[in-house]
């Protein structure tokens, strides 16, 4: 697939609608027509079943206090969902083990989730923080999902 090529190749910020659509031999409208935007391109030639940016926004409706636990829960539901935890652990080796699909993967949740989240925290080093906030997830779901690790496999959501 054109996209997903020039987004190993080139990143998510690299990566041009109009060079996808030339590469494919498609016109730049098809493109619009059927994914609305780069983002929700690069979601299905990822296969991304879920997106990263809509579940950030839920996470972070309620009240600052619960943000934390919010985002939490919104990755243990995504990861742990029968529709979207397959397709997600997929991606996830997959970019382990591409460097270049995990770079463009890495732009993309830096796009759609450090950055949307720097915005809304006040104080200093607001993109210091959002980046360790989402470090810490990556970290879970790496030890949850890729390596298997007790405890943090056996963990429940609720827990």
């Amino acid at each position: 697939m054109a996209a997903r090529s020039a987004f190993a190749e080139c990143g998510y910020r690299g990566a041009t609608l109009r060079r996808i659509a030339r590469d494919a031999g498609v016109d730049i409208r098809l493109i619009a027509h059927h994914f609305g935007n780069k983002r929700g391109l690069f979601r299905e030639a990822m296969t991304l079943p879920i997106s990263p940016s809509d579940a950030l926004d839920r996470a972070l409706s309620g009240p600052r206090e619960s943000w934390a636990a919010g985002i939490l829960t919104a990755a243990l539901a995504a990861w742990d969902s029968p529709d979207s935890g397959r397709p997600l652990r997929r991606l996830l080796a997959e970019a382990v083990s591409d460097g270049d699909q995990g770079r463009a993967l890495s732009e993309f949740l830096e796009r759609e989730l450090i950055d949307p989240l720097a915005q809304r925290l006040e104080g200093p080093q607001q993109r210091r923080r959002a980046t360790a906030a989402v470090t810490v997830v990556a970290g879970m779901i790496l030890q949850r999902y890729a390596l298997g690790t007790a405890p943090m496999k056996d963990l429940s959501r609720g827990r």
